[in-house]
């Protein structure tokens, strides 16, 4: 049960790093329209 959590845990955690890295993107790129 640990080991299946845990890698739900990692699925989550590279899916909030990628969607984060997504969201600066666009703010560097509005930011850079200005």
């Amino acid at each position: 049960g640990m080991w299946v959590a845990r890698k739900c845990q990692e699925k989550v955690s590279k899916y909030q790093f990628q969607n984060f890295k997504f969201i600066l993107n666009i703010r560097i790129t509005k930011l850079q329209a200005d």
